[in-house]
C-alpha cells in the first residue's frame, strides 16, 4: 500500500462510531484516534500481546478512546494511569471508562507522556504518534525522545514497556530503536502482517 495515497485523515476525522475487543465495547468520538483494526493495528497488538497485568500498576500514554487502559482494567490490573494532552481524548476515555464500570481502578489524566504522575508502573503502554501526516505541528522523534526518558524514570526494575508500530513509519522506527539502545534498552519485536503493513509490537526492557 502507498503511505502517499492513504487517507490518513481518517484516523482522526470519522462519524463517532463504536468497536467491540474482545468482551470490551467501546465509543470513539469523532477527533479522537480510531484504534479501529482496519485502518491502524496499533492499539490491537497491544491488546493482542497484553501480558498478565492482574494485580500490577499501569500507565496507558496516549490513550486516546481509552481502550487499552480499559482492557488493562478488566484484565485485573490494580491500577491504570491513562494520560493524554487532547481535552477530546480525555472525555472520550472517560466516557469509556465509566460505560465499562472500570472508574474504581482507572484514572484519566490530562499530561504530556507521564508528566507529574506519581509512582513507578509494572507495565506502561505507549499508542504514541509515528506519522506526523496525522498530528499537526508534531515531531514524532522528539515524541519518542520524552516517552524514553519518562520510562526511565517511571518503569520498575523488571518492569516492560510496550510500543506499537508501523512500516509506513520506517526512518521513525529507525530512530526509536536508536533511543532505545542509547538507553540502555533491551528489546524484542513481534511483527504482523495486516491492511498492507507491517505491524509491530516492541516489548522493552531496562537492561
Amino acid at each position: 500500500m502507498n503511505t502517499n495515497s492513504y487517507n490518513w485523515d481518517q484516523l482522526i476525522t470519522h462519524e463517532e462510531h463504536d468497536l467491540v475487543f474482545g468482551n470490551t465495547k467501546i465509543v470513539v468520538y469523532d477527533g479522537v484516534f480510531t484504534p479501529d483494526p482496519t485502518i491502524s493495528q496499533t492499539a490491537s497488538m497491544v491488546i493482542e500481546g497484553m501480558p498478565n497485568v492482574a494485580n500490577k500498576r499501569v500507565a496507558d500514554i496516549g490513550t486516546g478512546t481509552g481502550v487499552i487502559a480499559v482492557v488493562a482494567a478488566r484484565q485485573g490490573a490494580a491500577k491504570v494511569v491513562a494520560t493524554d494532552i487532547d481535552d477530546k481524548a480525555i472525555e472520550n476515555a472517560r466516557k469509556n471508562v465509566v460505560a465499562n464500570n472500570v472508574s474504581e481502578s482507572v484514572s484519566v489524566v490530562k499530561t504530556s507522556v507521564l508528566d507529574d504522575v506519581a509512582g513507578g508502573f509494572d507495565y506502561i503502554f505507549a499508542n504514541i504518534p509515528i506519522l506526523e501526516e496525522v498530528w499537526d505541528k508534531l515531531d514524532v522523534n522528539s515524541v519518542s525522545a520524552k516517552l524514553i526518558d519518562a520510562v526511565e524514570k517511571k518503569l520498575k526494575s523488571n518492569g516492560e514497556l510496550y510500543i506499537p508500530w508501523g512500516s509506513f513509519a520506517e526512518k521513525e522506527r529507525s530512530q526509536l530503536e536508536k533511543l532505545l539502545f542509547k538507553s540502555g534498552f533491551s528489546f524484542t519485536v513481534q511483527t504482523k502482517e495486516a491492511i498492507g503493513y507491517t505491524w509491530y509490537l516492541y516489548k522493552i526492557k531496562k537492561e
